[in-house]
């Protein structure tokens, strides 16, 4: 194989940070990005020490993969507790230079990862456990697995009555139901029961509410084929439609979900799964 290296900001020169159809982020720069966490993580786990000094020059990338140099060698490179939160602040940082440099604006859901990443140092310490799993570095098909294995924890979880409440209060601003179009019909299912009484009716309504969306998700997503098909004029849907019409309603939903379960001790590992 040949060899072929450079840096970060030579990479940025010749590469784009969206794809093709400018709607999503770049497979190879999220790529990158989870490469240099990985390496931030050997530093502080195995290594024991802080880089202190993450760069777009120091971040080279090596045949599509990122590693990180420029290690300074002196004793106080040694990791601290009160310390180790650094390298993470200086990587956001260095991503939001990344796209300043080409005049683009974050992501929503990048821009809340990089918040979540950058978190103070006197918080919970566990906010980087499963970090990988992080619903940006997902495909949609694995995205759409992560929603409906959420959704049980609303049921079975440790601590579920705290998720709800924490969630909710998270997402208490998002007003998903003004914008779905695609699954319109999910949405308004209620109003076909008509041989249920309207207080039972309620119960199959979707309020504003985050737990509320996720269950609309839930619904979609599992009930795909069959339930509401009718209402897709047998439309055959890819996990990236699927998703992207739920990121159009709450784009927020999935950088906070992911936050607010590992706050809750759920560390969420999603495989390539296939939906039937």
């Amino acid at each position: 194989m040949e060899y072929y290296q450079q840096s970060l900001e030579q990479w940025l020169q010749e590469n784009s940070l969206f794809d093709h159809q400018v709607k999503n982020l770049n497979p190879e720069f999220l790529q990158i990005l989870r490469d240099v966490l990985r390496g931030i993580d050997y530093l502080h786990s195995v290594k024991k020490r802080c880089h202190r000094n993450l760069s777009t020059l120091n971040i080279v990338i090596v045949n599509g993969r990122a590693k990180i140099t420029g290690m300074v060698n002196d004793a106080s490179a040694s990791k601290t507790k009160q310390d180790g939160h650094l390298d993470y602040k200086h990587l956001a940082k260095v991503v939001r230079t990344c796209f300043g440099s080409k005049q683009q604006n974050i992501p929503t859901e990048l821009k809340l990862f990089l918040t979540y990443i950058s978190r103070s140092k006197d918080s919970k310490s566990s906010r980087l456990l499963n970090i990988e799993n992080h619903p940006i570095f997902l495909s949609p098909l694995q995205r759409l697995c992560y929603r409906v294995s959420a959704h049980t924890f609303l049921y079975f979880g440790n601590a579920k009555k705290s998720f709800r409440l924490t969630l909710n209060d998270e997402l208490q601003k998002c007003k998903w139901k003004d914008k779905v179009k695609l699954f319109k019909g999910v949405l308004d299912r209620h109003k076909e029961l008509k041989h249920l009484s309207s207080k039972q009716r309620k119960n199959f309504m979707y309020k504003q509410s985050a737990i509320s969306f996720m269950r609309f998700a839930r619904n979609v997503i599992v009930h795909l084929k069959d339930n509401f098909s009718q209402h897709l004029e047998s439309k055959k849907l890819t996990a990236e439609e699927v998703d992207e019409e739920f990121n159009r309603c709450m784009p927020e939903f999935m950088p906070i979900l992911h936050q607010v379960l590992v706050d809750h001790g759920h560390l969420m590992i999603v495989h390539d799964a296939v939906l039937k």
